[in-house]
């Protein structure tokens, strides 16, 4: 069931969160509220915790200066919550999202989103491991079943397309890379998107010339992803990395669906995959590449809560292109390592070395 959209005027004050919970059904009157920013999320929206006499919850107000919703014309969360897409009675039994309510405040053209506090069940850096990686994508695989190819729910959801997504990351690359700017907004995210700005140097002196060149093409031509815009689609969350994902009791908790879409599974998987276990390895004695069992364990799980085989042929060719579209967006993390130590530096190169290789075996290359 869909939300009623709600403008507010006031400050996000203790009678905006009485009234929050109230058009929740959620029957607390705080008698005390404290605001703390959050500081620590990569995130262009202003993120509070919101501490009160009964409960804690999280105030995400996103802003109108934030390139990303621009960048991929994305309608962003607010506009997802209310379409009643990320209710609990159209999630699947393993999934969560954590927001409680959303309003529009015209005065800073912002949504407002607050969400229960489920900070407690994220994950640290290096713990997010394959028992970790097999909850969520048994949880996305119910997700992704419940839309399979259904053309109807698909259109009804009020997200970006698959290929803007992409461009939103690609195109500042692109830009940083060769100081062509192919479009009007892709200069500023190269100085805006500190990731970007910080990493992508170092990524290079990482790669070889031949790998440094095989990056720009990829970015420079996307004809390559015609093949994911016409392949059997569902309902992506778009950013499956570990600080948007929190597990509590037996469920799966996602939040910031800033990035969502529809496009084949495989974009979902590829990015989980990428940043758990290439750009931010696990250490479990594995290699990055030696993780197949957890695609086999989706497929599994994925045509179980269809109650029907998909087309494994398409799976396994969409599975290559969509590695071929995280690392043309995010290959630059390889970077975010500590490469003054030579035996991590040493084996984040072969990583990289293994990551465009897949990339070329997928495109023939």
């Amino acid at each position: 069931m869909a939300s009623r959209y709600i403008e507010y005027f006031g400050d996000p004050d203790i009678s905006y969160l009485r009234d929050a919970l109230a058009r929740a059904s959620i029957n607390i009157v705080p008698q005390s509220l404290l605001v703390k920013p959050l500081l620590d999320g990569r995130t262009a929206a202003t993120v509070e915790k919101l501490i009160t006499n009964n409960e804690n919850y999280v105030l995400k107000r996103t802003s109108k200066d934030n390139w990303l919703p621009a960048a991929a014309e994305c309608p962003g969360e607010g506009p997802l919550w209310v379409s009643g897409s990320l209710n609990q009675e159209r999630l699947p039994r393993l999934l969560r999202c954590p927001i409680i309510d959303a309003i529009y405040h015209p005065p800073t053209e912002a949504w407002w989103l607050l969400m229960h506090d489920v900070s407690d069940g994220i994950v640290p850096r290096g713990n997010f491991g394959e028992a970790e990686a097999i909850t969520l994508w048994s949880a996305i695989a119910e997700l992704h079943a419940a839309y399979w190819n259904d053309e109807k729910q698909l259109a009804d959801l009020p997200v970006a397309s698959l290929s803007k997504t992409v461009s939103a990351f690609a195109e500042p690359i692109y830009g940083a890379l060769t100081q062509e700017f192919r479009t009007p907004w892709a200069e500023n995210v190269t100085q805006e998107f500190m990731p970007l700005r910080v990493l992508l140097p170092i990524f290079l002196d990482l790669i070889s010339p031949a790998d440094a060149d095989f990056f720009l093409s990829i970015i420079k031509d996307r004809s390559w992803h015609n093949e994911l815009d016409h392949s059997s689609a569902t309902f992506l969350h778009g950013d499956l990395r570990r600080a948007n994902i929190s597990f509590q009791n037996d469920a799966t908790i996602l939040f910031d669906w800033e990035l969502a879409t529809k496009g084949p599974a495989a974009c979902d998987l590829q990015w989980n995959n990428f940043l758990t276990f290439w750009a931010y390895t696990p250490e479990d004695g594995k290699e990055a590449w030696e993780r197949d069992h957890l695609k086999d364990h989706y497929l599994n799980e994925v045509e179980k809560a269809l109650g029907a085989n998909i087309d494994r042929k398409e799976f396994e060719r969409t599975w290559g292109l969509a590695w071929v579209s995280v690392i043309s967006q995010l290959g630059f993390v390889f970077a975010d390592a500590n490469l003054d130590d030579q035996g991590t530096r040493s084996a984040i190169q072969k990583r990289i070395e293994v990551a465009f290789q897949k990339c070329r075996d997928a495109l023939g290359a």
